[in-house]
């Protein structure tokens, strides 16, 4: 039981990872469409 949580916990941590990395090349994305607008 106490490994299934430690892996589980673990998963969680590289799905916020993933996620942060994820809105983070949306946003870099955005900001690029935006500049390509403005010109």
């Amino acid at each position: 039981k106490a490994e299934e949580h430690i892996s589980s916990s673990h998963g969680d941590v590289d799905y916020a990872q993933a996620s942060a990395e994820l809105a983070k090349a949306i946003a870099q994305l955005r900001v690029i469409e935006l500049t390509k607008k403005a010109m």
